[in-house]
């Protein structure tokens, strides 16, 4: 009797999770209060975190991604400085943003970290002091974090959060894997709050 209790209200709790998932706004309400607030892309520094690398050395979607909304951005801001963080994508979305107008020169690649907290970390050792005015460029989902994490490293950041998951959030189809991104990633805060590294 109490098994069959058990598994009935299993299959309610994830029949209710899938139902919520699936017809209400809860995914992109959520990744909105994660990406909070939405800066206009100007100022004297933009950083950049890259993602995943996809398959042949290619560029992952989130990367690509990422890299796309920094080009569109550098055009439109009077950023002086690009800085690129995060090992193997950062020198794919380098060649990415020269051949799409930002001048060699201008574009900075830390080449070491492989999380977001070493993206923090390391990103302080390569800008200058006095570089100015810092924005921050990440997927929507990731910037509550990501920004806590730089503040927390001592650098500070403006967020400029890119639609990510918001822009597919409004496709049934891939409403279930962006819960399950948005699950890791709050699990991800969960931890950066329990290490105090944000």
């Amino acid at each position: 009797m109490r098994l069959r209790r058990f598994l009935i209200g299993t299959f309610a709790c994830f029949g209710l999770t899938v139902a919520v998932v699936m017809f209400t706004p809860v995914v992109f309400w959520y990744a909105t209060w994660l990406s909070g607030k939405w800066n206009v892309p100007d100022g004297d520094v933009l950083i950049v975190l890259s993602a995943s690398t996809g398959p042949d050395g290619m560029l992952a979607r989130d990367s690509y991604l990422r890299a796309t909304y920094a080009a569109l951005f550098w055009r439109q801001g009077h950023f002086r400085t690009l800085l690129i963080c995060g090992r193997d994508a950062g020198p794919l979305i380098r060649d990415y943003l020269v051949f799409s107008g930002v001048p060699a020169a201008s574009i900075l690649v830390e080449n070491d970290s492989t999380s977001t907290r070493e993206n923090a970390l390391f990103a302080g050792r390569v800008l200058p002091a006095n570089s100015g005015r810092k924005m921050l460029l990440t997927s929507d989902f990731h910037m509550r974090r990501a920004a806590a994490a730089f503040r927390k490293a001592g650098v500070a950041v403006e967020p400029l959060p890119i639609p990510d998951v918001r822009k597919y959030s409004g496709n049934p189809a891939y409403r279930w894997p962006i819960a399950a991104d948005l699950a890791q990633e709050t699990a991800k805060i969960l931890y950066y709050l329990w290490e105090g590294w944000i």
